[in-house]
């Protein structure tokens, strides 16, 4: 009996297969998220473009043009950052 991954292997020779995976979770004290919706102005978009250019690794941001709730041109931000408490 031939094995289940015999032609895999034959045809590609860097197949791996994890069988075992470690994890931990990081207690977060705070988390903050959730989207704001700004006028879709050349003003809103020069400051998101500064903002968005200068901000560190940790922070993460997204920014896109939609309607707003009003029915508006809008541009909505959502943006989310990483803290790492100590062990």
């Amino acid at each position: 009996m031939r094995p289940l991954l015999g032609p895999a292997r034959r045809r590609v020779p860097n197949l791996g297969i994890a069988t075992r995976i470690d994890t931990s979770c990081t207690r977060l004290t705070t988390v903050y998220g959730g989207p704001l919706f700004h006028p879709l102005t050349a003003e809103v978009m020069r400051f998101y473009d500064e903002f968005s250019s200068n901000v560190p690794d940790e922070l993460t941001t997204l920014g896109a043009g939609t309607k707003g709730p009003d029915g508006k041109p809008a541009f909505v931000t959502a943006v989310s950052m990483r803290i790492i408490s100590g062990r």
